[in-house]
């Protein structure tokens, strides 16, 4: 993999964890507030929709193999990134940054997909 894969590979990495927790938190909701839970919902399948997106990009643009070996470790670590940040702050807490980190690591992963590698 070219430094230019790692590189997406690792933004998707932290987005597919941040999204997790907002897809964790709607599911847990316990607050009395609608529309924050509307918020968060249109942003966890907004976000959701963009990881399936990247997914057949990628796999269409790169490889099909690439693509899944980078789902596959972004489960992995970042279940234990995610777990020691949860432990470390909170999962409320990364809801929120999620909400800055999810766009940002988006916008960076599509950014940095490796199209030369194309034939």
């Amino acid at each position: 993999m070219e430094k230019s894969a790692f590189i997406s590979a690792t933004y998707f990495t932290i987005y597919s964890m941040f999204l997790f927790y907002q897809q964790s938190f709607t599911k847990n909701f316990q607050g009395s507030s609608q529309v924050f839970l509307l918020t968060v919902n249109l942003f966890a399948f907004g976000g959701f929709a963009a990881q399936i997106i990247f997914f057949i990009y990628y796999g269409w643009n790169v490889s099909w193999l690439d693509a899944v070996l980078i789902t596959v470790a972004s489960i992995f670590i970042g279940s234990m990134i995610g777990v020691l940040l949860e432990k470390a702050i909170g999962g409320l807490l990364l809801v929120f940054i999620g909400f800055l980190a999810i766009p940002y690591c988006g916008y960076k992963m599509f950014k940095s997909i490796p199209i030369s590698a194309v034939t």
